[in-house]
């Protein structure tokens, strides 16, 4: 999962905290029995493949993003450092992907109303995310928290295109890998309410009921998506 900005370097292990997704699910028998073979494996071979870390935090410390596994088995094999990849910037990676443009479906309005729009947001609680992903054509982007781990982002486009998705929150460094839900219902009924116009262009997806969180184990966590209220 490393990007090209990221960098690899040996950092001590006493440096890299665990994943705040141990939370969620803590390490089970299958896991360490995960770790058992990857500590014979690397104990062989050493370590062949960086685990993926968040850059340095303000105490100092590494934020594990991927492997857990293989951070467990250099713990067990007395192993002082881990060679890992280090995430410069949340900002940079997520600009790695493809830079995109405005979706080819989803729901049209005058770009004239996007003031109105993007008003109405923010007096629901939207505000501009820590950082995004600005597609080509875009005009604005806001997301608004729907749960500690869950966020609704809403983008215009200077066609007046709009785009709706549930997505894994930006407080959480999963954020980057993690794919986001088609969640127009409640953007569609913000419109209707201010009496915005608007129009259907190709075939949008119905609302994600759940949004898929990446665990540290190669898993995926799923989320359900609430309802939104206004």
């Amino acid at each position: 999962m490393a990007m090209a900005s990221d960098r690899v370097q040996d950092i001590p292990i006493s440096q890299i905290r665990s994943s705040r997704l141990l939370l969620l699910r803590p390490l089970g028998p299958r896991d360490w029995a995960k770790v058992a073979e990857l500590s014979e494996s690397m104990k062989a071979m050493g370590q062949l493949q960086p685990i993926l870390v968040s850059e340095q935090l303000s105490d100092g410390t590494y934020e594990v993003v991927f492997g857990t596994h293989r951070l467990e088995a250099c713990k067990r094999l007395g192993w002082q450092t881990i060679r890992c990849y280090v995430r410069t910037s949340l900002l940079d990676a997520n600009a790695a992907y493809s830079p995109g443009t405005a979706p080819e479906a989803g729901v049209q309005i005058h770009p004239e109303h996007f003031p109105l729009l993007a008003a109405t947001l923010r007096r629901t609680g939207f505000t501009n995310p820590i950082f995004q992903e600005w597609k080509i054509g875009q005009r604005f982007g806001l997301s608004r928290p729907l749960s500690s781990l869950l966020e609704w982002h809403v983008r215009g486009f200077a066609d007046g295109m709009l785009g709706s998705e549930v997505e894994i929150s930006r407080n959480w460094l999963q954020h980057v890998a993690a794919r986001p839900g088609p969640y127009y219902s409640p953007l569609l009924a913000i419109l209707d309410r201010i009496g915005v116009p608007f129009g259907v262009v190709g075939r949008i997806l119905p609302d994600a009921a759940f949004v898929y969180l990446p665990e540290l184990f190669g898993q995926l966590i799923p989320l359900q998506v609430p309802s939104a209220t206004f």
